[in-house]
């Protein structure tokens, strides 16, 4: 939320931090002339609520989602979000895929775009949302879209137990920087 530059009365229940203090000492001298403030002096700044969705789909093209349809069903899963996310021209979408190394791709491109497989950098993906979105406003969202599988960090292989640790410490912070994570 923003701050508009329009006041009103405080009411009880209002957060002190919404106070406009030139305009409630100005009151306070318009109606005693002296800064004696009494409840009715006060105003406070409205809040400008905006429903910005800044939203990430990040795929896993990696080579154990070629089993069993994954993929193909990733692919959909992606389109499908896509369309949700960007028939409002507010919204911002980023779209990553990802294996053992990250791009970002724009989003007409999710069916075409191809990798060549290989093992699964989760956490890679993740930072790679989370810094792109570092400085937007509004509601940022991941959307992961994975068979959970991660085996690989930086480009290495770790191994599944090492690189999940990655995936949870990369969630963290999610977490405290309010990115959501889905």
């Amino acid at each position: 939320s923003e701050l508009s530059l329009y006041t009103r009365a405080y009411e009880v229940g209002d957060d002190y931090s919404l106070i406009n203090i030139e305009n409630t000492f100005l009151n306070a001298l318009r109606r005693r002339g002296s800064l004696a403030l009494t409840p009715e002096d006060f105003e406070v700044h409205e809040e400008i609520h905006e429903t910005k969705l800044c939203a990430g789909l990040l795929i896993d093209e990696s080579s154990s989602m070629r089993n069993g349809g994954k993929l193909g069903a990733a692919v959909e899963t992606a389109l499908a979000l896509s369309a949700l996310i960007t028939r409002e021209p507010q919204e911002t979408l980023k779209v990553f895929v990802f294996s053992e190394t990250v791009k970002e791709i724009p989003s007409w491109a999710i069916a075409n775009e191809a990798s060549k497989g290989g093992a699964t950098d989760i956490r890679a993906a993740m930072r790679a949302f989370r810094l792109a979105v570092r400085n937007e406003k509004g509601d940022r969202q991941a959307y992961l879209i994975s068979d959970t599988d991660p085996n690989t960090e930086d480009g290495r292989y770790t191994g599944f137990e090492k690189a999940m640790k990655g995936v949870i410490d990369e969630a963290v912070r999610y977490r405290k920087e309010g990115v959501g994570l889905n």
